[in-house]
């Protein structure tokens, strides 16, 4: 790891990449409520779901995978929680009365959890 992520070579493309993920994010986000249209809400998630993956860049993912023993099991389990947390959010449209997006916000939950649960199936046992 030596002296921190800021001296990793592909740190200022992973900063650039979370940069234009944020913006990318932001657009789509604008634009949701703005026309109040569906697919705006699925590019968000798209995004919320890229940003995360550039911060965990940022945070030294590229590292984890390729020098740690248990990278790609904590990989997989951070996307679990990132999968977990759009089931709180559909939640939370479903009490706040905007209950036409809580079934939008949950498409985000099943397919990337059994792929992240597929996946930590698959590798995680030779890891761990």
């Amino acid at each position: 790891m030596g002296n921190g992520y800021a001296w990793y070579p592909l740190w200022p493309i992973h900063l650039q990449l979370t940069k234009i993920l944020a913006v990318f994010l932001c657009c789509c986000a604008g634009l949701l409520f703005q026309s109040n249209a569906r697919i705006f809400a699925v590019w968000s998630g798209f995004g919320v779901y890229g940003l995360y993956g550039g911060i965990l860049l940022l945070c030294g993912l590229k590292e984890w995978l390729d020098s740690e023993h248990m990278g790609l099991g904590r990989n997989k389990i951070f996307g679990m929680m990132m999968a977990a947390l759009f089931v709180l959010i559909a939640e939370a449209c479903e009490k706040a009365r905007i209950r036409q997006w809580a079934n939008t916000v949950y498409l985000f939950f099943p397919l990337p959890a059994a792929f992240f649960l597929t996946v930590l199936a698959r590798y995680g046992a030779e890891e761990w």
